[in-house]
């Protein structure tokens, strides 16, 4: 807390917290929201899930599979996260991304043609780690242009596996979504760490009467 209080005194950065919700603190995403509303800054949520079936599906394989969220607790992890948000807590995630999430949406991800997985000792992953290119024999450049990565990026686009909403998020800014867009404009408040007295947190889906936050739950 300490720390979070320094840099945002020094103000040559911004701050905002990532924080990941596993069995080991489910039920926590309200209090850690609150928390980051408190302490002035934005947040965003990551979860971990049991398997994505990519051959380890069960507890003897699987090291995830003890943390890892079940399917139900993801759905209800989503339905939280878009509550928090329209409630006008400082959620980065933007609501389409959690609406669509919630209504099991399906959708295409760009994920692999903006970000990459490299390891200390220079092996470029896929998501699922089915893949790696080592970047000791060879570049990014040949990586790019490899047929592997092409079929890798083309089968990424109707995986609809990944439970990530910074990669949906990702995703549907790589597409320019307008909702997505506009969202992402409303949340820039929250990464320049405005106060909450100067309305820091009223997203886009929120209305303000009488200082008092409330919901909008109509169409966004």
């Amino acid at each position: 807390m300490k720390g979070i209080s320094a840099l945002k005194r020094i103000g040559r950065t911004k701050v905002s917290l990532v924080t990941t919700i596993s069995t080991l603190n489910w039920g926590s995403m309200r209090r850690m929201a609150e928390l980051a509303k408190s302490l002035g800054i934005g947040i965003s949520f990551n979860s971990i899930e049991q398997s994505l079936d990519f051959g380890q599906t069960d507890e003897s394989t699987t090291p995830n599979f003890q943390i890892g969220l079940s399917t139900d607790q993801l759905q209800e992890f989503y339905v939280t996260l878009l509550e928090l948000k329209r409630e006008g807590l400082p959620l980065m995630e933007t609501e389409q991304v959690l609406k669509d999430y919630v209504d099991r949406k399906p959708w295409t991800c760009h994920f692999p043609k903006m970000f990459v997985y490299v390891t200390p000792d220079k092996q470029v992953y896929n998501c699922d780690y089915t893949y790696a290119y080592d970047l000791k024999k060879g570049s990014f450049k040949e990586f790019f242009n490899s047929k592997p990565f092409r079929d890798y990026a083309l089968k990424s686009e109707s995986c609809n596996r990944c439970v990530r909403t910074c990669v949906r998020g990702y995703s549907y800014t790589y597409n320019m979504y307008p909702r997505q867009m506009r969202g992402l404009a409303g949340e820039a408040k929250n990464l320049f760490n405005r106060s909450v007295g100067d309305n820091a947190f009223q997203s886009p889906g929120v209305t303000s009467d009488a200082g008092a936050m409330k919901p909008n739950l109509g169409a966004h």
